[in-house]
């Protein structure tokens, strides 16, 4: 789910490929392939590689929220990722 409301909590939402709405929450339909638990702050990442170009999506188990991160075109296939203290790399 990403925070596109911007309340820092997990609210009512729309459905991939709805219209957006700034009053709600928008939910995530990605495929993670390598997925990563985050020793720093508990907070897992995945890699998105069903899809191109490929992204890394962060989901925090606190709050339930994700972010994803794309790259700009030409973009890159994801596949293995790895994570470390500083994070993803």
């Amino acid at each position: 789910m990403l925070d596109t409301d911007g309340d820092g909590s997990l609210g009512a939402w729309v459905e991939p490929g709805q219209p957006a709405d700034a009053r709600k929450d928008t939910r995530l339909a990605v495929s993670i392939y390598a997925v990563m638990p985050s020793p720093a702050d508990g907070s897992v990442w995945g890699s998105v590689a069903f899809r191109y170009p490929g992204a890394i999506v962060r989901f925090d188990p606190r709050t339930h929220l994700s972010e994803i991160y794309n790259v700009p075109l030409p973009g890159f296939g994801v596949r293995g990722a790895d994570i470390d203290r500083n994070g993803v790399v």
